[in-house]
This record gives structure tokens, C-alpha cells and sequence, in this order.
């Protein structure tokens, strides 16, 4: 039988990765159907029939615990755009060479689409012994303030903030 020798040039996927492992859950869950299944008709009984299973339960907790390794993925938090203006949050400021990953506002042109500025609303602090996604602190909500002019983020961590819309300065809310 050949098998195929797996690819050691790539890292291994990190275990909170939420499509691995959702893709390793259904991997595995079809591997038990399977063998529950070969291991009941094992016997070439004519009413041999499959036993009834307990059915596995996996973790899907809310995102509301900050860095909680069960976590599905970030929350979805769709930009709000306010005179011709996007905001929406950054989920990976490793990519943009920033020095976290979350806790950013991103400011786009609504039209052409280039990023006007980039906002700090809070700090994360990172532990370097730590996988760097569960440290992550995602929005949890995003909403355009009663005045028209401040956007009030809560984070994962029951944060909450506000930033003025005119001069991007951030204030912390109770």
C-alpha cells in the first residue's frame, strides 16, 4: 500500500485553530461512525444491528471569555461606514507588521477603499509562552454612538470604549 509521506516542511496546525479542528472533529467523528458501525456487523449476524452511540459533545462557548482556547473564531463584527468613511476592525495586525494582533480600528476611504488611518483602542498585552490566538481580544461590539459622532466598541474582555469619530482619540467607557 503506498501511503503518502506528510509534508514536514510546513508547521504543524496550531490546536486552536477553529478550521482545523472542526475539520479534525469531523474527521474523527466519521472515523468512530465508521468503526461503531464495521465493529456492530463485525459478527455476519443477519440482525446485527448498530448499538445506539453516546454522541460526543465539542465546545462551542460563546467568545465572551477572552482568551478561551475553545473558541469558534472571532466574533463577526460588520464595518459601519459614516460620511464616506469605512470602520471596521483589524483581526490580524501580524500582517500589517503591527505590534498586536487585535485591538485595532482600521479607517478606510468608503469609495476607493485605502486605509486613511489605523487606531489603537486598547492594549494586549502578549505572554511570548503563550500561542499568540488565544491571547487575541476580538470586538464583541461595534456601534455607532446616539450622536452620529463616536463609535462604541466592547471587546471579549468586557472592555468598553469610545472613539470620536473628528479626532480618533480614545476614550475608556465604565
Amino acid at each position: 500500500m503506498n501511503r503518502i509521506a506528510p509534508d514536514l516542511s510546513r508547521p504543524a496546525p496550531c490546536r486552536h485553530c477553529p478550521v482545523l479542528a472542526g475539520l479534525a472533529f469531523g474527521f474523527a467523528l466519521a472515523a468512530m461512525t465508521l468503526s461503531a458501525g464495521s465493529a456492530s456487523f463485525a459478527s455476519g449476524s443477519d440482525t446485527a444491528r448498530p448499538q445506539p452511540r453516546k454522541e460526543q459533545s465539542m465546545s462551542l462557548s460563546p467568545t465572551g471569555s477572552g482568551s478561551n482556547p475553545s473558541r469558534v473564531g472571532q466574533p463577526d463584527q460588520p464595518p459601519i461606514t459614516v460620511d464616506g468613511r469605512r470602520y471596521e476592525q483589524i483581526v490580524n495586525g501580524a500582517a500589517l507588521d503591527l505590534d498586536q494582533r487585535t485591538g485595532y480600528l482600521a479607517v478606510f476611504d468608503a469609495e476607493s477603499g485605502s486605509r486613511l488611518h489605523l487606531v489603537r483602542v486598547y492594549d494586549v498585552p502578549f505572554d511570548p509562552d503563550l500561542e499568540a490566538d488565544v491571547q487575541d481580544v476580538f470586538f464583541t461590539s461595534m456601534r455607532l454612538d446616539d450622536s452620529g459622532h463616536a463609535i462604541i466598541i466592547e471587546n471579549e474582555r468586557g472592555g468598553r470604549f469610545s472613539v470620536d469619530l473628528d479626532s480618533l482619540t480614545v476614550s475608556a467607557l465604565p
